[in-house]
């Protein structure tokens, strides 16, 4: 994602957020590969056990990257989305409505 003044973010969640700034348009050559790195290492998913086990594992893909990639950084494993969780019945219904 690239904002009004270039800078460029990994997703439309980091956007406008300085600490998942990559870098910017003007200047590629300047681009922090070490948080490209890390939100290419630290959100992947297909290497977590819960979610290969998980039978929503194809719906959802993991989750939001950003989203493990916080969680993998507080030590956190509890990276699935609420309403997988709570609510999934109520959201079949509306999707299949």
């Amino acid at each position: 994602m690239i904002d009004p003044v270039g800078d460029i973010y990994k997703c439309w969640v980091a956007l406008s957020n300085s600490k998942y700034r990559l870098g910017n348009v003007s200047d590629v050559s300047k681009i922090n590969e070490f948080l490209n790195a890390r939100f290419l290492c630290a959100s992947d998913y297909v290497f977590d056990k819960t979610c290969r086990e998980c039978v929503f594992f194809p719906m959802c893909e993991g989750g939001c990257p950003l989203a493990r990639l916080e969680a993998n950084l507080k030590d956190d494993n509890d990276i699935c989305f609420t309403q997988k969780r709570e609510n999934l019945r109520e959201m079949i219904l509306s999707y299949i409505e």
